[in-house]
């Protein structure tokens, strides 16, 4: 099954769950997590804070955007 099919991106906070198999992503609220998101997470690295296991998040950072290049 093709998961693609049953996804759907919204702009709106409507619902219609007449379809319990169709998954919703509603662009407005995922856009505004995700900007929230990376403004703590780059005011952490700037902050030179540690992750749980005690590891930089900048040198986690540098690591991951290593592997992506």
């Amino acid at each position: 099954m093709d998961n693609k099919k049953n996804s759907k991106i919204k702009n709106t906070e409507i619902t219609d769950l007449s379809d319990i198999n169709c998954k919703i992503i509603y662009r407005d609220s995922f856009y505004t997590a995700v900007k929230e998101y990376c403004k703590i997470y780059s005011d952490k690295i700037i902050a030179n804070e540690k992750d749980h296991c005690g590891n930089p998040l900048r040198d986690n950072f540098i690591r991951k955007l290593d592997s992506l290049c």
